[in-house]
Parts: structure tokens; C-alpha cells; sequence
């Protein structure tokens, strides 16, 4: 009977665990997932209604993850359920093809141009993603860049 008084709380321990679920748990296990490149895993928690835009501590969202990583498999499902191509990091205004420029992914930036990327944009720092490719010398990527008017 000394545990009785624990009965008025479980409706608050369920609503606890519940809000942890929804706004801590399953955005980490998005970014998570996005970061690993698990296509799956991206679109069961999109399922779940988790939001496309979660960040992390850096601004850092799903699509960023996936830009920086060149996982395009990833970057087309997140454009496919409504992220948008030229939101960038929030806290060094970096967009996904200058990620995607900067680790040399040709076929990731093809994506992002098809899908209406900006090449004109630049981070915090005035970075382009073709300066970003240029500095990391990815002549490829440069190329692909240039063909889409991509400014030096």
C-alpha cells in the first residue's frame, strides 16, 4: 500500500515520456539516420511525422547530414517529402550544395541544380560552392558548377 501514492502520476510520467519521444528522441534519431545515410530509417521517421527541419546544436539539419556526406539517395527523399533545396545552416548559412560542392559529390550537386539550387548564395563567411570546390580542388564538381552559370 506505500507505493498507492505513485498512481497519480503515471498519467505525468506518460505524458513526459511521450513529449521526450516526440521532440527530443525521434528528431536525434532523424539527424541520426539522415547522418548514416539509412534511406529506411529517414523515411520511417518522415512517417512518423518527425520534422524534416529538425536541427541540431550547430543548426544543423537532416538534409545538411546528407549534403555533406554526398548521400543523394537521402538528399532526393528529403526533397521528395517537401524539404526545401536552398534552406541552409542556420548558424553558418551554408545550403546543401555547398556541402555537397565542398566534399566533391558531382552526383549530389546534379541533384540539388535539378532541383532549383542557388549557386549564388553564400555562407557566414561569403563562401560559394564553387569557391568551396575550388579550395578543396575538385575539378569534376567545378565543371558541373560551371555548366549551370555557376560564377568563379
Amino acid at each position: 500500500m506505500q507505493w498507492l501514492w505513485l498512481i497519480p502520476l503515471v498519467p505525468l510520467a506518460l505524458l513526459f515520456s511521450a513529449v521526450m519521444l516526440k521532440f527530443y528522441v525521434l528528431p536525434n534519431q532523424l539527424l541520426d539516420a539522415a547522418q548514416e545515410g539509412n534511406v529506411a530509417k529517414v523515411r520511417a521517421m518522415l512517417d512518423l511525422g518527425v520534422d524534416i527541419n529538425t536541427q541540431d546544436g550547430w543548426g544543423s539539419t537532416p538534409m545538411m547530414y546528407a549534403a555533406v556526406n554526398g548521400d543523394t539517395e537521402v538528399v532526393e527523399l528529403l526533397l521528395e517529402r517537401g524539404d526545401d533545396v536552398n534552406d541552409g545552416n542556420h548558424k553558418m548559412g551554408r545550403i546543401p550544395i555547398m556541402w555537397a560542392a565542398q566534399g566533391g559529390y558531382d552526383d549530389t550537386v546534379r541533384l540539388l541544380l535539378t532541383k532549383g539550387a542557388r549557386t549564388d548564395l553564400t555562407g557566414i563567411n561569403g563562401e560559394t560552392a564553387m569557391m568551396l570546390a575550388c579550395e578543396e580542388e575538385h575539378p569534376s564538381t567545378i565543371e558541373i558548377l560551371k555548366a549551370s552559370g555557376a560564377a568563379q
